[in-house]
C-alpha cells in the first residue's frame, strides 16, 4: 500500500510541476524587457509583444500603396531559410527542455513580420495549452522570441521585396523538428532523426 501512495505521489508532483501556467487572459505579463498581452482561449493560448504594430495592419508596398484583396491572394511566398529557426531553437532550449517538447509532442504557431531589409521586426505566439508549453516561462519565450529575431530569416520573392514587410506563419511541430545538441566534449550531434514538415 505504501508503495502505491509513493507512486501516486510521484505522478502528482510531476504534473503539479507541469501545471504551472503563467498565462491568463486579458492580463499581460513581461520578461526581459518585453510585455506580452495574453488571450487565453479553450485549447489556446496566445502570446502577442505589446509592442507589434504590424501583424494586424494591410500588406503595403514601399511607395505606400495597399495591396487589394486579390493581390495579396497571389503573392507568391518566400521560403524560410534552411538552419535559421533550428538555431534559434537550439539557442533558446536546453536539450532536456527540447526533448520534454518533443516527447510531449507538442506543437506551435508562430506568426513572424519580416521588413523588407530582410529583419524579423515581430513575433507572436500561438501555444496549445498544453502542461509543458504553459509551464515554460516568460522568460523562456522573451528568449525565444529575440533568438527569432537574431537568426529566423527567410528569402524574399521579387514581389515581396516590393514590399514594407510581409506576414509568415511557421507550424513549429517539435517532435519532427531536427535538431543536433553537441554531446560534452564533443563527439556526434544527437537530436531527432527527422526534418521539420511545415
Amino acid at each position: 500500500m505504501r508503495y502505491l501512495l509513493l507512486i501516486i505521489c510521484a505522478i502528482i508532483c510531476v504534473d503539479a510541476a507541469y501545471a504551472q501556467n503563467y498565462y491568463v487572459h486579458g492580463i499581460d505579463v513581461s520578461a526581459d524587457g518585453i510585455t506580452y498581452d495574453v488571450t487565453h482561449t479553450p485549447g489556446v493560448i496566445a502570446l502577442s509583444n505589446a509592442a507589434n504594430e504590424l501583424l494586424d495592419q494591410p500588406i503595403v508596398r514601399l511607395d505606400g500603396t495597399e495591396l487589394t484583396e486579390a493581390e495579396y491572394e497571389d503573392l507568391s511566398v518566400g521560403e524560410l531559410e534552411a538552419g535559421t529557426l533550428q538555431q534559434a531553437l537550439l539557442q533558446t532550449f536546453t536539450q532536456e527542455e527540447y526533448n520534454a517538447l518533443v516527447q510531449g509532442k507538442d506543437v506551435m504557431r508562430l506568426l513572424l513580420v519580416q521588413r523588407s531589409d530582410g529583419r524579423i521586426a515581430e513575433v507572436a505566439f500561438f501555444i496549445r495549452d498544453s502542461p509543458r508549453t504553459a509551464a515554460l516561462p516568460p522568460e523562456k519565450y522573451a528568449l525565444l522570441e529575440r533568438n527569432i529575431k537574431s537568426y529566423v530569416r527567410y528569402s524574399l520573392t521579387a514581389e515581396e521585396k516590393q514590399l514594407k514587410f510581409v506576414r509568415m506563419e511557421i507550424i513549429l511541430n517539435f517532435a519532427k523538428m531536427r535538431l543536433f545538441y553537441l554531446k560534452p566534449g564533443g563527439g556526434t550531434p544527437i537530436g531527432p532523426d527527422v526534418e521539420l514538415k511545415e
